[in-house]
């Protein structure tokens, strides 16, 4: 909203007569200063579409602002200069839309669950997920509104699927077959085809014993963790998938220029270290000690957080698992890329009757544009960040 002037404030309890004249004069006087004005402000404006608004990135959007003097704003994505947050084979899936994507985070798909609850056979993986006594049990945000649920599918069928699975009997001694549809199907199925509101609904399921077990991103297990909530994280024996977080330049934006130093910031190393330390998130592309250690911030001028009065009561978090000792699957963003608008259409046939029929897909824009074949607008790779020591 454009800052209503003083000078219209005060005058507009003149009576009636002087009132309109004032007025037109204040206007025609105004205008090249306010033309002037909001040339400015948009020189130092990024407007920026969160998918998932759930206040994670709020700190390092505000630091950003602090540092440049640009005011970020949100939008809906049609009318946004930046994606932040948007699963890397979601916006590869609109190859036309974006000037390029940069990841900027990773986490893990893990399953989470109560050892209060749960101790004699705890789940170890995706197939141990479809026996009987978690029919109906399990945490799961729908596919459909969810790139954290829908990667964790497509992780899921992938691992279980015909080119992957190394023994076809255990998956017959569940009633699956072994292509990614119909493990899908039997998925939602195994839910008792309820899933949960929200990512946040996931760890209060588990937490409260309304589920024994959910599916969620290591990041937002490691956050619930250090906010003293009993989980236990399992990274499946079958294989995961890194949940990448990318940042994504429409083209033809009206800010390319503060779009790209937002690209910029969120490769410092304050960001990437303060991304694993406090977010429980991993650099995409750095060195490995961003993945396996903590870090003391309080030579860093990054204000990023506030520390309790009496920090012996926050639990440390353990040292983040290195990826090199988490099974994760071969090629998965390829094979994601190539099959998840399947597999989101069989989860909404399987669904429609209990959901109303509703269409849809994982939440990355709510324009109207439809999703086309997967493509690669200047998708820069980790490696090539690593190799290149951030954007440039």
């Amino acid at each position: 909203m454009k800052p209503i002037s003083s000078f219209f404030r005060i005058f507009s309890v003149c009576i009636p007569g002087t009132c309109l004249v004032i007025l037109c004069f204040l206007t025609s006087c105004a205008s090249p200063a306010k033309t002037a004005e909001t040339t400015a402000g948009n020189n130092h404006l990024l407007v920026v579409h969160l998918p998932f608004p759930d206040g994670t990135y709020t700190p390092i959007v505000r630091e950003f602002e602090r540092r440049t003097g640009i005011w970020v704003e949100t939008d809906t994505a049609e009318h946004a200069d930046l994606i932040l947050g948007g699963d890397s084979f979601l916006l590869r899936s609109e190859p036309d839309r974006y000037e390029r994507i940069i990841p900027f985070s990773a986490s893990p798909i893990v399953i989470v669950y109560n050892p209060r609850l749960i101790q004699m056979t705890p789940p170890n993986g995706w197939l141990s997920l479809f026996d009987s006594m978690w029919t109906g049990r399990i945490a799961y945000e729908n596919p459909a509104d969810s790139a954290v649920s829908m990667a964790a599918l497509c992780a899921m069928t992938q691992s279980l699927s015909a080119e992957s699975v190394e023994d076809p009997d255990a998956l017959a001694a569940y009633g699956l077959g072994a292509n990614p549809t119909g493990i899908a199907a039997s998925w939602f199925r195994q839910l008792d085809c309820k899933t949960v509101p929200d990512a946040d609904s996931v760890i209060t399921s588990v937490t409260d014993g309304s589920c024994y077990a959910g599916i969620t991103s290591e990041a937002r297990a490691l956050t619930a963790r250090r906010g003293g909530l009993d989980i236990t994280i399992v990274y499946p024996v079958e294989g995961t998938s890194v949940h990448t977080s990318c940042t994504a330049i429409v083209k033809g934006c009206a800010h390319p220029d503060n779009a790209r130093k937002f690209e910029e910031f969120l490769q410092t190393d304050d960001v990437q270290r303060y991304l694993p330390d406090r977010v429980g998130s991993r650099s995409p592309y750095a060195a490995a000690e961003y993945l396996t250690s903590a870090y003391d911030q309080s030579d860093n001028s990054m204000l990023l957080r506030s520390e309790p009065e009496d920090a012996s009561s926050v639990p440390q978090e353990a040292k983040l698992r290195p990826l090199s000792k988490i099974p994760l699957l071969p090629n998965h963003e390829e094979w994601s890329a190539g099959q998840w608008k399947t597999l989101l259409s069989t989860w909404l046939t399987v669904s429609g009757e209990q959901n109303g029929d509703r269409t849809g897909r994982p939440v990355l824009s709510d324009h109207p544009a439809n999703y086309k074949r997967a493509g690669d607008p200047e998708y820069i790779s980790p490696e090539f960040l690593f190799n290149q020591g951030g954007v440039r």
